[in-house]
């Protein structure tokens, strides 16, 4: 496994991934700052690391870190088959022609977050890093079709494999009562609503446009922001200022959530308003679907599973968004009813326990110099 090791969605899948499988897993990772030494030995047998430097000329500093980055790969033993590529940037692509000169297979995985807010330079950058991969993975079905309508060569060789959410599998077997919960994580009495508002800190998250809207609702409702990750400080102080402006029940989150906190948040949420600027079916989108809260989407946001499925939610636009809301909790009892239908389907789609299966065939397919197909 090649990129940000340390990233919370690549631990869980390696965890997963060395329970159904007899192979051994190799981290190296492109974003040592990150990482902790003694946590990621729980999930890699071993992890190398590429240490970048400081120095004050881009040009230098880029090619003494190109050769840094180089050299630490070639430490990786000849026995590896397979190299899996996870956040695609600038370093992969001389990784990935030291993999092709090693004999071993290439596997890119790719993030809404690599493609689909890509410019041109990153879109001509991808087009190199595709063509040098035998194998192209994503988990969204209108990603893959958008991909493939932009790099026609690849049709033979992308799959859509589903990546799963450790939060899904804690969420479908949790026996929990909302009330209970909201008691546990310290939600007044006096709320009748809780509402979650994105889940991250980046700009791309609209959470301006979502505040805008706050002074026309009650006291009774308490507006989560969670932002632990993906933006900065002055954001994160901004967004807040603003919010204080509005006198309204918020919290702002911005310490690490550990799962069962998380699963907690999920349960005690009422509406969650995804309406970020592009998407690739997140995780928390499907953790918010599978609890049953309402979920208010934007419309220019497209998942054909959903279609698919005919899992319910509510589209909209930002014109329409103050509608949405008041809509959503003058009818919440029978929205959460339709809600609350999308439990097994989204478990299917996005529950590691159900998908892992799927991944240790695709790379037992791939290590063989077969192409799979889901």
């Amino acid at each position: 496994m090649v990129g940000e090791i340390s990233h919370q969605h690549l631990k869980v899948f390696t965890s997963y991934l060395k329970q159904a499988s007899d192979y051994r897993i190799y981290g190296f990772d492109l974003a040592p700052e990150k990482s902790q030494q003694q946590d990621l030995d729980r999930f890699y047998e071993q992890h190398f690391s590429f240490n970048r430097c400081n120095f004050c000329f881009p040009l230098f500093r880029a090619f003494i870190n190109y050769l840094r980055c180089i050299g630490a790969f070639r430490r990786l033993k000849k026995e590896e088959c397979i190299v899996q590529f996870h956040f695609i940037s600038r370093y992969t692509l001389p990784l990935q022609l030291i993999s092709k000169l090693k004999g071993y297979k290439i596997s890119s995985f790719v993030y809404g977050s690599d493609y689909m807010r890509s410019g041109k330079i990153k879109k001509y950058y991808l087009s190199l890093v595709f063509r040098l991969s035998d194998s192209i993975v994503c988990d969204s079905l209108h990603m893959k079709k958008q991909m493939v309508n932009d790099y026609p060569f690849i049709k033979a060789k992308i799959d859509k494999l589903n990546f799963g959410s450790q939060i899904i599998d804690c969420l479908y077997e949790a026996k929990q009562h909302p009330k209970k919960v909201r008691e546990r994580i310290h939600v007044p009495s006096s709320v009748r609503y809780v509402i979650m508002c994105g889940y991250n800190a980046s700009l791309g998250q609209n959470h301006k446009e979502i505040i805008r809207l706050i002074p026309s609702f009650g006291k009774d409702i308490l507006w989560i922001f969670p932002m632990t990750y993906n933006g900065n400080r002055d954001y994160v102080r901004e967004i807040e200022n603003l919010l204080r402006e509005t006198q309204c029940n918020y919290r702002i989150l911005t310490d690490f959530i550990p799962d069962p906190d998380w699963t907690d948040l999920i349960t005690a949420t009422d509406i969650f308003i995804h309406i970020q600027i592009s998407d690739a079916f997140s995780s928390s989108l499907a953790e918010h679907l599978l609890a049953g809260n309402v979920v208010i989407n934007g419309e220019w946001l497209k998942y054909d599973e959903l279609e698919e499925e005919n899992i319910f939610y509510l589209p909209t636009s930002l014109e329409k968004l103050e509608f949405n809301v008041h809509y959503s909790i003058e009818n919440y009892a029978s929205l959460h009813a339709l809600s609350s239908s999308n439990k097994e389907k989204i478990r299917q789609l996005k529950s590691w326990k159900v998908n892992i299966a799927k991944w240790v065939n695709y790379f037992g397919k791939l290590e063989k110099h077969e192409k799979s197909t889901f």
